[in-house]
């Protein structure tokens, strides 16, 4: 229940601003929507159909975005708050496009999930926004602190994940399982 509220704790909306910036507009897109559609480690769980349409959103709002980098004289926040309004302004426009049945319920889950988007990309921005630019502008090699940074990242939003689920107990003391290898009384 709590992915509609965390799907906002992803590192995707960052990078692959930055990769439209650094590398263009189709690598972003191909690299957004595999993050979204293929990994899922954000929302293993989540109906598939809300990946679909975030995964337009996504592409759209990419797509445009190359114009607010100029606008915005390159400021990331703003080009990533900018990012966000496009972002869930297009799902709410693929909602109604291909679910107008759920309008109400997408309008109260994205009404919880703005805060959230914005206060996460202004605190990933601030802190990695520039760095990247600089990281992937510089060039296509390998790097050792982009694996690191990208694996801190993920490994802490899967362990938020694993946390705030509800059988923390469960997961951290399993409970033995008796395995009975006897035959039910019908099969003799």
């Amino acid at each position: 229940m709590l992915t509609p509220y965390t799907k906002d704790f992803e590192i995707v909306d960052v990078t692959s601003v930055v990769i439209c910036i650094s590398l263009g507009v189709w690598p972003a897109i191909v690299y957004a929507v595999s993050a979204m559609m293929v990994s899922r480690i954000f929302g293993p769980s989540e109906w598939f159909m809300f990946t679909v349409k975030d995964s337009i959103a996504l592409s759209v709002a990419l797509a445009i975005i190359p114009w607010f980098y100029f606008i915005w004289n390159g400021n990331m926040i703003y080009m990533l708050f900018t990012f966000t309004a496009l972002r869930y302004f297009m799902y709410m426009v693929a909602t109604v496009f291909m679910e107008p049945d759920c309008i109400m319920l997408e309008l109260y889950y994205t009404s919880i999930s703005i805060p959230v988007a914005c206060i996460q990309n202004s605190i990933a921005g601030s802190v990695l926004g520039g760095y990247l630019v600089n990281l992937i502008g510089s060039g296509i090699r390998f790097h050792w602190e982009l694996p690191g940074i990208l694996l801190l990242l993920l490994g802490g939003t899967y362990l938020f994940r694993i946390m705030s689920d509800e059988n923390i107990g469960e997961w951290l003391h399993p409970k033995p399982v008796k395995i009975d290898y006897t035959l039910p009384p019908e099969a003799i």
